[in-house]
C-alpha cells in the first residue's frame, strides 16, 4: 500500500494518448510486451527531456556570454 498525493496526479484526459495506451495495456494485460514497450517509451522521453534541458542550458549560457557576462558552472574542478 502507498500514500498518493492526488494533487500531483494528472487529469486522465490530459495524459498523452500514446502513454495512456501503454499504461492501459500494462494495467489490463492486453499486450504481452507492454512492459518492454513502456520502458522503451520512458527511455525515449528521458533522452528527449535530457536533450531539451541541455539545449536550454546551452542557449542560456550563450545568451549570458553574448551580453558580456561570463557564465560558468557552479561546480568546482
Amino acid at each position: 500500500m502507498a500514500i498518493v498525493n492526488a494533487g500531483n496526479l494528472p487529469v486522465y484526459d490530459d495524459i498523452e494518448p500514446k502513454l495512456l495506451q501503454l499504461c492501459e495495456d500494462l494495467l489490463w494485460n492486453k499486450d504481452p510486451n507492454c512492459t518492454e514497450k513502456l520502458l522503451q517509451y520512458a527511455q525515449v522521453c528521458h533522452n528527449h527531456d535530457h536533450m531539451c534541458a541541455s539545449h536550454e542550458n546551452i542557449v542560456h549560457k550563450k545568451m549570458h556570454t553574448h551580453k558580456g557576462f561570463f557564465f560558468a558552472d557552479s561546480e568546482k574542478t
